[in-house]
């Protein structure tokens, strides 16, 4: 049985009988034979951001051309001194019909000198991208400045 998650439904369909899992690639009979994953153009923040005032990350997040569209892109994050490697995530809200998105580190969420993240795009066929290609295991950050 595999699940499919659409607009925050979940429901169940018995996958077809040549059917590989969904995220590796391959079609989920969704989109239509769709197997190239979204593209994220990104620039990493360089210089440190000004601690008690959001953070804005802003990305291009396409789909190739007659492809099945951006599903979703999300942006992982957590302070560099935490416990835990446990990662928040929020979404990238898409700038009106562009493939211009946004997300936003509320100024609460600061608890050390710095920030670790990454960012993840999926299509409507389940292919994923991610950025940097190294994450989680090495993923971008930045340091807070007063």
């Amino acid at each position: 049985m595999r699940w499919i998650l659409l607009l925050g439904t979940a429901c169940t369909e018995a996958p077809p009988a040549n059917s590989a899992g969904l995220g590796d690639g391959s079609d989920s009979g969704l989109a239509g034979g769709d197997d190239v994953p979204p593209t994220i153009t990104f620039e990493p923040l360089s210089e440190a951001q000004t601690s008690d005032t959001d953070v804005v990350l802003e990305a291009t997040i396409a789909d190739n051309e007659g492809g099945s569209g951006v599903f979703l892109g999300t942006l992982y994050y957590r302070n560099e001194t935490d416990a835990s490697t446990e990662w928040k995530s929020i979404g990238f809200v898409r700038q009106g019909e562009s493939d211009d998105f946004k997300a936003t580190i509320k100024a609460g969420e600061q608890h050390s000198g710095g920030m670790w993240y990454y960012l993840l795009a999926v299509d409507v066929a389940q292919n994923e991208s991610i950025l940097p290609s190294t994450a989680p295991t090495t993923p971008y950050h930045f340091r807070y400045t007063d």
